[in-house]
């Protein structure tokens, strides 16, 4: 998946990256590696249960996170105009 996303950038073909990016992302495998890249060994001298409750729980927490973020819209003074800037707001 790697080797396509990285062909599909060379090639220019932004929006085909930008889709195969998000279907990697949402993947189970991806999520599960990137959760162990973040907490390395967390799952050694546990029992199997809790390791898969645990990634589940995960799993679900990544899936609620807020997909829209909401803006807020500041203007910059500059020497002739004022600049306006978008600042994200947090929830």
């Amino acid at each position: 998946m790697f080797v396509r996303l990285r062909k599909q950038v060379e090639a220019g073909l932004y929006d085909q990256a930008r889709d195969t990016m998000w279907i990697l992302m949402n993947s189970s495998a991806y999520l599960d590696s990137a959760y162990n890249y973040v907490a390395r060994n967390w799952h050694r001298k546990r029992p199997l249960f809790l390791v898969e409750k645990e990634l589940k729980e995960v799993k679900t927490l990544i899936r609620k996170r807020a997909t829209r973020i909401s803006y807020k819209r500041v203007y910059l003074d500059e020497v002739t105009k004022l600049r306006p800037l978008g600042v994200p707001t947090v929830p």
